[in-house]
C-alpha cells in the first residue's frame, strides 16, 4: 500500500504564501535540525496555529504525522 500524505507537507505546499520571518525560522530550523522528525513536527505546529479548534497534544500531533495506513492509532497509546 503507498504512503499517506501527512499534515506537515502542507507547509511546503503553502510555504511560498507564508510571511518571510516566519519561512526564515523554519528554514532555520531545516539547517540546524535536518529533516528527520523534529522539523515535521514543527512544521506541523506552524500550521496547527492557525486552527483553534484542534487541540495540538503529542498523541494528535503524531497521528497528523503517520504517512502509512496500516499503523494502528489505538496500539500507539499503550504505555
Amino acid at each position: 500500500m503507498g504512503r499517506l500524505a501527512t499534515f506537515d507537507l502542507m507547509y511546503d505546499g503553502i510555504a511560498a504564501s507564508i510571511r518571510g520571518d516566519m519561512q526564515t525560522t523554519i528554514k532555520m530550523a531545516e539547517r540546524q535540525l535536518g529533516e528527520g522528525v523534529e522539523i515535521r513536527i514543527l512544521k506541523a505546529l506552524f500550521l496547527l496555529k492557525w486552527v483553534r479548534e484542534f487541540k495540538a497534544t503529542p498523541r494528535n500531533v503524531a497521528i497528523l504525522l503517520i504517512d502509512r495506513a496500516d499503523i494502528d492509532i489505538r496500539a500507539t497509546n499503550k504505555p
